[in-house]
């Protein structure tokens, strides 16, 4: 049967023969067809979807009308529709040779979408140039954008000229029709694009020349609120001279013409029809130029995009000498008809620009691409980034190797619009491209997608590095200057946990070979309950899955082999968080190590325990075990050195990489280890069935092995004694010096107590606090509650802290204690421990007076976020430097596991002396200084007795109970 086919396709005339593909719409389903123009990458495309009923009959030059339904038969939507009625054609002569299908019939739309395995994709929707007088959606096939930029790709016909644009409204013709089809264009999306695994909340429009005008105009129409997102204009705005009705007031002209009557297109004095946009009532209520001064006009990214020179038409032989004279006559008259002098003056100026070689252009053309593009771009620019800030400007320069025209052509209108559709990838009738030509729009392709997605205009050169799994695509990026950083993010480091996978142990990736896998985009989040962690660190993001377990690798560019690997476990209280809260390129290019960011499951799919039903536990720190071993395996590949491996973990992240420092899982797979404000032992990390010295008795209702049931009858989604993870009390494993580490770094920030976001922050009691944790974790002592309260009037007078008493009650015993106490534990048994306090106060920390170093905060500097700026926070250049130190400190731990250089250095850990190193800027430097009797006597008071546990059961079974969230800190 196949044979046959291809038998009849070559009877045809053809040899291409395309498997088909259908999907429904609102109104009936099509059939498209698969193309495969990309490597690895099928694209479906459906050419021809009928978005509005025909504009004939009754509804010729009437506002566009929804379609018709055609269910129940299968539209076939495999062929270009015809293009709108136009007196000039060459435009689309041009673009595609030979096309010759022109009718009124004409609101078609044509949808390109990729065949990759992830859920809703963001659009972008392409409107063409021409003057609104000549044009079509398809002089671009959008495939090669869809396939590299993982987007889809719309592109679609309006009317034009005199059909889209002419206005008598006492014929009952409004006007703007052609925009009028652009905004049920948008509402067919809204309501239909869900069906081609499209995200209806994820629109960019983009526009060239006359269409970029039309994007701006729909940022100011009320009619298209809600139906886009982003907004790219390109080579054209809808203040230039020539896209509105002179009818328009501007400040370009003086005056409008006497014969100019609101909501008509003008008469000229030939007399012959303005096609221009008008004021309507409708769609446009007022002068654009006016509209966007006011700031009335539609909030979100904006990319204002150019190419270098713009002046010389697309097809060189279209050009005709410009005469100077005539030019400068013309825009006097019309455009600065206040300034008589006006074309003397610019003679003047282009003997100063030739002389300033600004231009190899004749000066006719340089001032028509002036008056026409780059002065009325730049002013909206200008406009819009007094209101917002999320403005971006690009100027396409490169000229591409073999362009067609005179020596000096450079890159004219619209020659860059081929680079974002990548047609030198694929080839064109009229052009002859290069290898570098191709190259260049693959990263001009990422560039639009990238904008299209994240509505910022990032655009990365790509490296690629092999895996035992399949090789992986990163991206170059360089925020130190001088030292390139290859960023590989969303690595998959284990199988989806989804599936028969979910609440068991993680497995190795499947590979993905032979293609190559795309790391330019960070993955998803774990999911979590409190979204508040992560987007405080991560503005906008809002990306959740069970699919999870990927990490983030970053090397840098050196000129050094082998390099040491820093492994990042993230805070949260193990229920909240994500490895990329912090960008590790920037502390990799300082430090010349690899920063590895990874997620883990976190809360009940990370931390439920039920035995009886498979469930063992701690699937969250397996997780983290399963990325060490996957960075063993791997880590060669990217240059790094397996065997010089720095487990750093944040608050529950401490916590976690202390528990690594017990399990005979990890035993081999690091070296070093910092524990940073957070501990193994904290009485808010652990089950409360797992016994310690900082209370006498467990929860009668404790099962080992499995999660704890509450009074509420509802679990604590915490760490187990499971058995293969950690086999006993953390704090006995220390006591008796049941561990393995090199080089251990315990480091905390001055105060702790107070959230890293001000805005969660609720004043304390003091009494009820003190309660808590006499009923908690003192029941032995009855007389703590009045004793902590006499010892507190002491600290006070001692001057010992600024911060309310509860709130350092709360980081004494939840952070500082138990960090002292592992300090402690460790040191009894190896020399290489040192303590870190980071006590300098940043010069605009949000907050009250006395809010100091708040927990968290420090981590900030760690990875040089003051450095290179964060949306929520305002660093100075001494902040920088100090960040710069610290960056150094860490540095020097994880290649060496100890720190000294020039007059700094870090002092090893005295237990008996309780001594700890501090860094703070002190005298116009950052210094690091050692310190005896840490935060005493208050560290004294509240510490723990310190009788050792008694040992703990094996795990057993337990009975199925619900999902419950739970406040883990103190």
């Amino acid at each position: 049967m196949s044979k046959i086919l291809i038998f009849l396709a070559f009877v045809l005339g053809t040899s291409q023969c395309f498997p088909t593909c259908t999907r429904r719409t609102c109104y009936g389903k099509i059939r498209g067809k698969i193309t495969f123009r990309v490597p690895h990458v099928e694209v479906e495309e459906y050419l021809g979807i009928p978005y509005a009923s025909p504009p004939t009959g009754h509804l010729r030059y009437k506002r566009p009308q929804k379609p018709l339904r055609w269910s129940p038969r299968i539209l076939d939507t495999t062929n270009l529709p015809p293009a709108c009625p136009q007196e000039q054609r060459a435009q689309i002569n041009f673009h595609r040779p030979g096309f010759d299908n022109f009718n009124e019939d004409c609101l078609y739309m044509n949808i390109y979408v990729p065949r990759i395995n992830k859920r809703a994709l963001p659009i972008l929707l392409y409107i063409h140039g021409g003057s609104n007088s000549q044009g079509m959606g398809a002089v671009f096939d959008g495939d090669i954008l869809a396939a590299h930029g993982e987007i889809i790709v719309i592109t679609f016909n309006y009317r034009l000229a005199n059909l889209g644009f002419f206005a008598d409204p006492s014929k009952g013709i409004k006007g703007n029709n052609g925009l009028m089809d652009q905004v049920l264009v948008m509402k067919w999306i809204q309501r239909n694009i869900k069906y081609f695994n499209g995200n209806p909340s994820k629109v960019t429009l983009y526009g060239h020349s006359a269409g970029a005008g039309d994007v701006g105009v729909h940022l100011l129409s009320d009619l298209t609120k809600g139906l886009f997102r982003n907004t790219i204009m390109h080579s054209g705005t809808p203040i230039s001279h020539w896209f509105p009705s002179f009818c328009v007031q501007s400040s370009r002209v003086s005056s409008i013409p006497q014969n100019c009557r609101p909501g008509y297109s003008l008469i000229t004095t030939e007399p012959q029809l303005d096609n221009w946009v008008i004021i309507d009532g409708e769609f446009l209520k007022g002068s654009p130029e006016k509209l966007f001064t006011c700031g009335k006009f539609r909030r979100g990214p904006v990319l204002l995009m150019i190419s270098r020179d713009e002046g010389f038409p697309l097809d060189p032989s279209m050009y005709r000498e410009i005469n100077l004279d005539q030019l400068l006559g013309y825009f006097g008259r019309t455009l600065f008809a206040g300034k008589p002098d006006f074309a003397e003056n610019v003679k003047k100026e282009i003997k100063i620009w030739e002389r300033l070689n600004l231009s190899n252009y004749p000066p006719g053309l340089q001032v028509l691409a002036d008056m026409g593009l780059f002065a009325p771009m730049m002013k909206l620019a200008d406009m819009i980034s007094r209101w917002q800030k999320n403005v971006y400007t690009l100027s396409f320069d490169y000229v591409s190797q073999n362009v067609p025209g005179p020596d000096w052509i450079g890159i004219q209108h619209g020659w860059d619009v081929f680079y974002v559709f990548g047609v030198p990838t694929v080839g064109h009738p009229k052009f002859s491209y290069t290898a570098r030509d191709a190259e260049v729009s693959k990263r001009t392709m990422q560039l639009m997608s990238s904008f299209v997605k994240k509505g910022t205009s990032q655009c990365f050169p790509t490296c690629i590095r092999k895996t035992l799994y399949g090789k992986v695509r990163g991206k170059i990026t360089i925020r130190v200057p001088q030292v390139e950083v290859e960023e590989y993010l969303g690595v998959p480091y284990a199988s989806p946990p989804t599936g028969y996978l979910r609440y068991k142990r993680p497995k190795k990736p499947i590979k993905w070979n032979p293609r190559i896998l795309e790391t330019t985009n960070l993955p998803p989040a774990c999911p979590q309950f409190e979204l508040d962690s992560v987007q405080f660190h991560k503005p906008g993001f809002n990306n959740f899955n069970e699919d999870c377990l990927y990490m983030n690798i970053y090397v840098p560019r050196v000129n050094k082999r082998a390099l040491p690997i820093m492994l990042f476990i993230h805070g949260g209280s193990n229920r909240k968080g994500m490895g990329a809260m912090f960008d590790g390129d920037i502390l990799a290019a300082h430090g010349e190590i690899i920063v590895i960011t990874f997620n883990f499951r976190l809360d009940n799919l990370g931390f439920y325990a039920d035995p009886s039903k498979g469930v063992k536990g701690n699937n969250g720190l397996m997780d983290q075990v399963l990325a060490l071993k996957w960075i063993q395996r791997n880590i060669k590949y990217f240059n790094g050195d397996p065997s010089k491996v720095t487990i750093y973990g944040h608050s529950a992240g401490a916590g976690d990489a202390g528990l690594h420092l017990l399990s005979s899982l990890t035993k081999g797979l690091f070296r070093n280890a910092i524990i940073h404000s957070g501990a193994p032992i904290s009485h808010w990390f652990l089950s409360p069935c797992i016994q310690t010295s900082r209370e006498s008795k467990t929860p009668e209702n404790c099962r080992p092995g499995t999660s704890l049931i509450t009074t509420e009858q509802q679990k604590e989604n915490w760490v187990v004694v499971d058995g293969e993870f950690l086999k006993g009390s953390p704090e006995k494993l220390f006591t008796c010096g049941k561990f393995h580490a090199g080089s251990v770094l315990l480091m905390m920030s001055r105060d702790e107590g107070h959230p890293l976001d001000i805005s969660t922050y609720k004043e304390l009691d003091l009494d009820q606090t003190i309660g808590w944790y006499a009923k908690n974790l003192f029941a032995e002592r009855p007389d703590f509650t009045d004793n902590v309260k006499k010892e507190i009037k002491i600290w006070e007078t001692m001057n010992l802290s600024r911060y309310p008493q509860a709130l350092q009650v709360r980081a004494d015993v939840g952070v500082f204690v138990p960090m002292m106490k592992t300090a402690d534990m460790i040191s009894e048994w190896q020399k290489n421990v040192y303590t870190l306090s980071f006590d300098y106060v940043s010069q605009n920390v949000p907050g009250p007076e006395w809010i100091g170093v708040q927990h968290g905060w420090d981590i900030f500097y760690v990875f040089g976020v003051p450095t290179v700026g964060h949306p929520k926070f305002s660093y100075t250049a001494r902040d920088a430097e100090v960040s710069k130190v610290t960056m150094q400190l860490i540095r020097h731990f994880v290649k060496e596991g100890s720190w000294r250089s020039c007059d700094l250095k870090l002092r090893k850990y005295n237990a008996e002396k309780k001594s700890v190193n501090k860094l703070d800027y002190v005298n116009g430097k950052t210094v690091v200084t050692n310190e005896i009797n840490f935060k005493q006597p208050r560290l004294d008071f509240c510490q723990f007795d310190t009788h050792p546990p008694p040992p703990q059961p094996p795990p057993t079974t337990h009975t199925h109970i619900r999902t419950h969230t739970h406040n883990h800190h103190c």
